[in-house]
């Protein structure tokens, strides 16, 4: 095993269809990419926990699955207050030290939205621009990676990019 990352951000999201564990590095200039799981739910409908010990399963292969691509175990993931505010006493103290600027004072939903944006990013970079190599490396299908790169004004970035 390399060196262990530091400065992780692990986010777990229970769908109803799909359970989802990504990890990010958050870095000085913003999140970068490292892993993600994606399995199948069990134990929740229409977003609500009814089975736990079958949620519990969902979450843990999908967290293998993520710490199967950074080769590294996940000792933690976020933990949301309860006001709509990621504030620092929620985070782990390790990031209290050097937390990156994109993090300070960002809502749940923005801080969702900026990971999105640069898992997208990372993916159109890595598949060369080509939009259906992208949805695959990413485990979407390719008009939902439409949608979401239209939702989330990435089309004019993706253009610089291909222009570079």
């Amino acid at each position: 095993m390399g060196q262990p990352i530091e400065h992780i951000l692990t986010a777990i999201d229970v769908g109803s269809a799909k359970t989802c564990a990504l990890v990010a590095e958050i870095t000085e200039s913003g999140l970068r990419y490292r892993s993600h799981g994606i399995v199948d739910s069990l134990g929740s409908r229409k977003g609500v926990i009814v089975d736990l010990e079958k949620a519990i399963s969902s979450i843990q292969r999908a967290v293998e699955e993520a710490e199967d691509g950074i080769g590294e175990p996940i000792e933690r993931a976020i933990v949301l207050g309860s006001s709509g505010m990621i504030l620092p006493e929620d985070l782990p103290e390790t990031l209290h030290e050097t937390p990156a600027q994109s993090m300070r004072s960002s809502t749940y939903h923005e801080a969702v939205r900026q990971l999105k944006r640069q898992l997208i990013l990372t993916a159109m970079d890595q598949s060369e621009g080509k939009i259906t190599e992208a949805a695959r490396l990413l485990g979407v299908h390719s008009n939902y990676l439409h949608r979401l790169i239209r939702n989330l004004d990435l089309r004019l970035t993706l253009r610089k990019r291909n222009k570079a």
